[in-house]
């Protein structure tokens, strides 16, 4: 998705990315829609509370200190 947003402000944005961008945009509606479900990805159960859930509400950070 982001691909064909750098390229749409160019005057053509080539096909792959034009197709990829309708493929990924109706896959995430499917998603939402509840059509579709994510591999490995747990669905909340009737008795978790999403705004409390500790582990919805976590980020982690960190970084490869190594690398440079």
């Amino acid at each position: 998705m982001a691909l064909y947003h750098i390229h749409s402000v160019t005057e053509e944005t080539p096909v792959i990315i034009r197709e990829r961008y309708d493929y990924a945009k109706t896959m995430l509606k499917d998603i939402r829609d509840g059509k579709m479900r994510l591999s490995g990805v747990p669905l909340l159960t009737d008795n978790e509370d999403p705004e409390t859930s500790i582990e919805l509400n976590q980020i982690q950070v960190g970084c490869n200190s190594q690398r440079y």
